[in-house]
């Protein structure tokens, strides 16, 4: 190459790069949020954090640990990322938004670099890779089945798997053949970052190793080899794990604790009293994100390998016609799903078939795509977890046909004329641009965000509990009133929602209606104990002290965790005699057994901290 055709090539990547940040950031600047959003809430805000005391517990604790919740997560990374923004926005919502739209460019810009180093390696007869690879990043970019990811705090930690694990595969590849060590060290080290932000990087290791055995030039004994060294990965596969279970090990079982997504904090449950103190609806933390990692391992069933198939079929439909996008995507017929099975399995056998001729870009895409989607399949998994569809597990895979699509546009070059391909793309640019958007505005506020999920009839009892448990804290209890005479019968499904039902009828002043939701409530297993705690309140503000006794010790009974059944001990004594100092002195012992067994728990802390100061002596340290 001349002097002039490098300037001319480097500018033209020096465009590209431009081009493709302005068009990454363009598409998720038009909305900033109002509050935050879903799982955000949890981790955005001024208070979230205390200083730079708090970063070793992000090794040593379970991801959820700050909320008084264990999750079986580890991603001390994501939390490292969020205390940064902390450190320099402290609650303004503004910059944790800035924050991730940036890491969506950089994430972009690294596609753009990884994919175009690829086409060079593998596919650079004929078409412009620099072209090509352009024009797949520039869709990436703007793609609105992202928007799940960039749009939330919480689940940036696909865009920092994606971030490191492609910028490792990338290094790897570029030194591999003349640097061998310095090429598996740096990839050892993002695999470790990218396992410390997101379970699903686990799957990196196999794709390294395919991609090696065909871009590797030689027969598959040469291939092999050069395949091999992807073992060294276990080293910090191991390191990762045995952090996740210093981390874990006491972090108690999986699904207790106060937080919940789904439910609201009205301020109902102070019963009437003026004097209730912090006493209101809490929750019992049973929708929490389930785990993703490779613990409690089942074998899939049949149904699940079927159901799996369906998730796959639908995400490679979002994204070549993302419509309709929602927070969760409705399980398909059998039909469906046989039918998802046998197409798929055909397009495998095509790819496999083209590699034989020595024809490896359809099996590059493919084996990108659905190893990067693997730990979310649930193939192999936590007991009694089905595959299921939400959008942010696209991110990662989503890079895997980024790359099938930069060799598909080489292709159309090389058959039609240079720069051909470019008008598809702008059209698809164009149209997917608006969308985006569109998408962006619905995750302004959470109540924006149901409403329109609601508005796309996605009208399941989750959905309903969610839109309710949004629509309460914002003081519209009518809109609530109106969803649950419409939707009543999911109140029988759903026992949360029918709480969520029961203080919007009270609210409103129709007791009668409250109180056989609330009795609703009380039969579904599922919150059971808040059903009853909250009902028991609900005759405190009728002034129906006996009957609130029963509701009160009715939920202790159905509590399982020692630290719940404290917290509600403690809570029987003061709702009925907070006038009595020697019962709220008892109460206090319950609340401080309560945090003892589970510091986290945010209600317990709120009644300790009350009768601290009632009771006229300081509080202990937290």
């Amino acid at each position: 190459m001349t002097a002039t055709a490098d300037k001319i090539q480097r500018n033209w990547l020096l465009a590209a790069v431009f081009v493709l940040a302005g068009a990454a950031f363009a598409a998720y600047a038009n909305v900033w949020p109002d509050s935050p959003v879903v799982d955000d809430r949890f981790f955005v805000g001024e208070d979230r954090f205390s200083g730079i005391g708090d970063i070793p517990g992000f090794f040593t604790e379970d991801l959820w640990a700050g909320s008084g919740v264990t999750s079986g997560h580890y991603r001390p990374v994501l939390l490292l990322s969020i205390w940064l923004d902390w450190k320099l926005h402290g609650a303004s919502l503004e910059g944790y938004r800035l924050t991730n739209i940036l890491l969506h460019v950089l994430v972009t810009l690294t596609v753009f670099g990884w994919v175009l180093h690829v086409l060079r390696t593998f596919h650079g007869n004929g078409a412009n890779p620099v072209w090509c690879a352009f024009l797949a990043a520039l869709v990436f970019a703007v793609h609105p089945v992202h928007g799940e990811v960039v749009n939330s705090v919480f689940n940036r930690s696909s865009m920092l798997v994606a971030l490191s694990g492609v910028a490792g595969l990338w290094w790897l590849f570029a030194r591999v053949r003349h640097q061998p060590f310095l090429a598996w060290a740096g990839m050892a080290c993002a695999y470790f970052v990218a396992m410390l932000s997101k379970e699903s990087a686990v799957v990196l290791p196999g794709i390294a190793a395919i991609y090696l055995f065909v871009l590797t030039d030689g027969n598959w004994r040469a291939r092999l080899r050069a395949s091999l060294p992807v073992l060294c990965l276990l080293v910090p596969l191991a390191l990762y794990f045995w952090l996740r279970m210093q981390a874990l090990t006491d972090a108690g079982p999986v699904d207790v604790g106060p937080v919940d997504a789904g439910l609201a904090d009205t301020g109902l449950a102070d019963g009437g009293l003026a004097d209730a103190g912090p006493a209101r609806v809490e929750s019992d933390g049973e929708d929490r994100p389930s785990p993703q990692i490779l613990n409690l391992l089942q074998l899939p069933t049949w149904n699940i390998v079927l159901r799996a198939a369906s998730v796959w079929a639908d995400s490679l439909r979002l994204v070549l016609w993302p419509h309709p996008l929602t927070l969760e995507h409705a399980a398909q017929s059998r039909g469906y799903q046989w039918l998802a099975f046998v197409l798929q399995a055909a397009l495998v056998f095509v790819a496999l078939a083209a590699s034989v001729r020595r024809r490896f870009g359809l099996l590059l895409g493919l084996a990108f795509f659905y190893l990067a989607f693997l730990p979310a399949s649930r193939l192999v998994g936590a007991p009694g977890e089905q595959p299921h569809l939400v959008e942010r597990y696209l991110y990662f895979p989503s890079v895997g046909l980024t790359l099938l699509l930069a060799l598909a546009l080489g292709f159309v070059e090389r058959r039609l004329r240079p720069g051909a391909a470019g008008i598809p793309v702008l059209i698809a640019v164009l149209a997917l641009t608006p969308v985006c958007w569109a998408r962006n505005s619905e995750w302004v506020d959470e109540v924006t965000l149901y409403e329109s999920e609601y508005h796309k009839n996605s009208r399941s009892p989750r959905t309903l509990q969610l839109l309710t448990a949004a629509l309460l804290p914002a003081g519209n209890h009518q809109r609530v009133v109106e969803i649950c005479d419409r939707h009543e019968a999911a109140q029988r499904v759903n026992g949360k929602y029918s709480n969520q039902c029961a203080i919007a009828y009270a609210l409103s002043g129709q007791v009668a209606r409250a109180e056989r939701a609330f009795i609703n409530a009380t039969l579904n297993n599922k919150g059971k104990a808040l059903a009853h705690a909250n009902l028991a309140r609900f005759y405190l503000r009728n002034g129906r002290q006996d009957d609130a006794r029963t509701q009160l010790e009715a939920a202790i009974e159905a509590e399982r965790e020692p630290a719940r059944i404290a917290f509600r001990e403690g809570e029987l004594r003061v709702l009925l005699q907070r006038g009595d100092r020697a019962r709220m002195i008892e109460a206090r012992k319950w609340f401080e057994e309560a945090l003892r067994l589970d510091p986290y728990m945010t209600d317990a802390l709120r009644w300790k901290r009350t009768l601290d100061k009632e009771l006229g002596s300081a509080p202990a340290a937290d």
